[in-house]
């Protein structure tokens, strides 16, 4: 009897652990469909939920499962120290989740407020402090003592900053470009190397920089802070443009003055380049050997914006002085060829 009995216990045992799979697997299909129908509305571009989907990508599965192994364990088959396995499992897995969840919104918020501060160095290092902070409570759980842990990991940190001297001067280079806030994300930049581009990124080890070609130029964090950079969106993102321009000796500089500046102006309310409290202007500067010279400066919001600007003023310039008959000249050599007669004696 007692045999049929422990038969038909397993039995049960057996048709639970079914029926709990089936549960469970039904579970993780309505999640994967409450997820995917909130992607397809509006409450999707509320950035928390956004966030919080985000980091539950991919994970979704392994948590479902997990929950099931604990039901099995603590429920269907008894075992504390399996089921203790399983618990910490979930809570790691929670704990990285959040840590994630944590790491995207201090970045969405960080970067509307600072985006100094709105680098992969910055939220990195939260989350590793996070992270560290749920383990040394997960090994308490599990009645692990950390005090020798963390006297272990005193001694052996010494041993590993002699080993990474170069990993860490780049860590700490990186901390201080974000200190100082004189290179943030999206500035554009240029390096006495040549390099310039835009700031993507301040990592750990290295900055990135893309360049107006769309390529990236990846700089140790420690040759950027040792070297000179330009930075032209400080102390703002408006710069100078000046455009070189010579003109004939018999033009009448007032009206050229007038046209060149007339020309500007429109250029730039066509761009939608016009600065609060700045009108262009040009500054007559030599008499060159064929050209009387002079600048024509204006501005632009942005550096890369100095392109386009300097395109449009070339062609509207140089229709408006064909229109008005103000001449550009260009160098002309002229050549004479003497002829010398020789008679034969």
């Amino acid at each position: 009897m007692d045999i049929l009995n422990k038969i038909n216990l397993l039995d049960k045992k057996i048709i639970s652990f079914i029926f709990s799979f089936l549960i469970f697997f039904l579970f993780y299909l309505f999640l994967v469909f409450i997820k995917n129908r909130l992607k397809k509305t509006s409450l999707y571009q509320i950035v928390i939920i956004n966030n919080l989907l985000d980091s539950f990508s991919g994970w979704i599965l392994p948590i479902v499962l997990n929950i099931f192994l604990l039901y099995v364990f603590s429920f269907l088959f008894i075992n504390p120290k399996v089921f203790k396995i399983f618990v910490v499992s979930l809570i790691l897995m929670l704990g990285f989740i959040l840590s994630k969840f944590l790491g995207k919104l201090i970045y969405y918020y960080t970067s509307l407020l600072d985006k100094s501060i709105a680098t992969s160095i910055i939220i990195n290092l939260i989350r590793i402090i996070f992270l560290v902070i749920l383990l040394l409570v997960t090994l308490d759980y599990m009645g692990i003592t950390i005090t020798p842990i963390l006297t272990s990991l005193g001694i052996a940190g010494l041993a590993i900053s002699l080993a990474l001297q170069s990993t860490l001067s780049n860590l700490f280079a990186g901390l201080q470009i974000i200190a100082n806030k004189q290179i943030k994300i999206g500035d554009y930049i240029q390096l006495k190397d040549g390099f310039e581009g835009f700031v993507e990124d301040i990592k750990w080890h290295s900055t990135i920089i893309r360049e107006l070609s769309n390529n990236i130029v990846i700089i140790p964090n420690s040759v950027l802070v040792n070297t000179i950079v330009k930075n032209f969106n400080m102390p703002s993102p408006d710069l100078s443009v000046v455009i070189k321009i010579g003109v004939s000796y018999d033009s009448d500089l007032e009206f050229v003055e007038k046209i060149t500046i007339d020309v500007a102006k429109k250029v730039l309310y066509e761009l939608n380049q016009q600065i609060e409290g700045f009108e262009p202007f040009i500054r007559y500067n030599s008499f060159s050997e064929f050209s009387i010279d002079f600048n024509l400066i204006v501005k632009a919001k942005e550096y890369t914006h100095k392109f386009l600007i300097v395109h449009n003023l070339i062609k509207r310039i140089h229709q408006e002085y064909k229109k008005h008959n103000i001449i550009i000249p260009y160098p002309i050599t002229n050549v004479i060829l003497e002829q010398k007669q020789q008679h034969n004696k």
